[in-house]
């Protein structure tokens, strides 16, 4: 017999509370990227010897303490609280938007990577 669209959704709300063994809160992201932004994404999950879930919450750790250490003290408040633009104006405000770019270079068992941050604006 097939289950009801409800029982599916339970079953699997039911595995994905068994999966969260930290008491961390998990929400379900979604996204479409290209081609090779995934087979990056798989690369380095092989790389690392972690799912690719596990490679996504690293790179993106890596980059905000990258643009958290880049910020001057006063300002990381602000961006805590999703009101710091990447020009440094206040959310809301016209102004420039950050760029982020983030190479990894493989070399023999070590990957180095290079953060770079520029500004473009929108006028």
């Amino acid at each position: 017999m097939a289950l009801s669209n409800a029982e599916r959704q339970r079953r699997y709300r039911e595995r994905m509370r068994e999966i969260d063994t930290d008491d961390t809160p998990q929400v379900k992201l979604n996204a479409v990227v290209d081609v090779s932004t995934k087979a990056r994404l798989k690369r380095m999950a092989v790389y690392w010897g972690i799912t690719q879930r596990a490679a996504l919450e690293r790179i993106i750790g890596e980059a905000e303490r990258a643009v958290v250490d880049a910020l001057p003290h006063r300002d990381q408040p602000k961006y805590y609280d999703g009101a710091l633009r990447g020009n440094g104006a206040e959310a809301g405000q016209a102004g420039g938007d950050l760029r982020t770019s983030a190479l990894y270079e493989v070399r023999g068992d070590d990957i180095e990577r290079v953060t770079e941050f520029y500004f473009r604006d929108r006028r």
